[in-house]
C-alpha cells in the first residue's frame, strides 16, 4: 500500500495497512493518513526501490573489484600474507638455531676471546671440561686447586695431595676421582688432560 504525507506529499510504500496510523513520514515526520494509490504510482515506487537496490549492489560490486585490484597492484593479497608469515616463521627458527649453536660454541671454549689470559681462566677451563666429561656433569664437583705450573703453562692436579674431584660412577654413587690438567696460556687451550688415570688429551 502507498501512503501519502499530508504535509509534504511524500509517498511511501507500507506493506501492512493496519500499521498506517502508527507510522510517520520518513521525510518530514508528520503522521500518515490512509490513501490508496493507483497501480501506476505503486509501480513507480517499486521501480524506484528496485533501482536503488540495483545501484547499491552495483556500487558494492564495484568497491569489491577496486579493493581486489588495489591488493593485486600492491602485490599483497591473502596468499602473499600467508607466504610472508611462513617465511618469517622459518627465518625466526633459523635465527634462533644460529643463536643457540653460537652460544654452545662459546661455552665449549669460554675463555678463547679474552685478551688477558690468567691462571684463573686456565683453572676454569680445566674445571669446565672435567665436569663435562663426567657421567653426570650437573652433580660433578671439581674444587679449586693451586696452579703448580710455570710461566704460560698452567698445571692443576686433583688428588691425594690436593683435593679430589667428586663424580658419580655408573651405579650413580659419588666417588673421589683424581685428575690433572695442563693449559697452554699462549694458545688458551688444554694440551693435556687426565681423569682417573685415563688420558683424555
Amino acid at each position: 500500500m502507498i501512503t501519502t504525507c499530508s504535509h509534504c506529499q511524500h509517498e511511501t510504500f507500507i506493506k501492512d495497512d493496519d500499521m498506517i496510523h502508527h507510522s510517520v513520514c520518513p521525510n518530514c515526520g508528520m503522521p500518515f493518513f490512509k490513501k490508496k494509490t493507483n497501480p501506476e504510482a505503486l509501480a513507480r515506487i517499486r521501480a524506484e526501490i528496485s533501482g536503488k537496490l540495483n545501484k547499491k549492489n552495483k556500487a558494492d560490486l564495484k568497491s569489491k573489484k577496486l579493493l581486489e585490484n588495489h591488493k593485486k597492484e600492491n602485490g599483497f593479497n591473502e596468499d602473499d600474507k600467508r607466504k610472508l608469515i611462513n617465511v618469517l616463521q622459518i627465518a625466526g627458527v633459523i635465527i634462533f638455531t644460529a643463536i643457540m649453536i653460537n652460544s654452545k660454541i662459546e661455552n665449549i671454549e669460554p675463555i678463547k676471546e679474552k685478551q688477558n689470559f690468567t691462571w684463573n681462566d686456565a683453572l676454569y677451563l680445566c674445571q669446565y671440561n672435567i665436569k663435562n666429561l663426567a657421567n653426570d656433569p650437573e652433580k660433578a664437583e671439581v674444587p679449586y686447586v693451586e696452579n703448580i705450573g710455570k710461566g704460560n703453562e698452567y698445571y692443576f692436579a686433583w688428588g691425594r695431595s690436593t683435593k679430589f674431584a667428586r663424580m658419580r660412577n655408573g651405579l650413580g654413587l659419588e666417588i673421589p676421582v683424581s685428575a690433572s690438567c695442563i693449559v697452554d696460556g699462549n694458545q688458551k687451550r688444554i694440551v693435556s688432560l687426565t681423569i682417573d688415570g685415563k688420558t683424555i688429551i
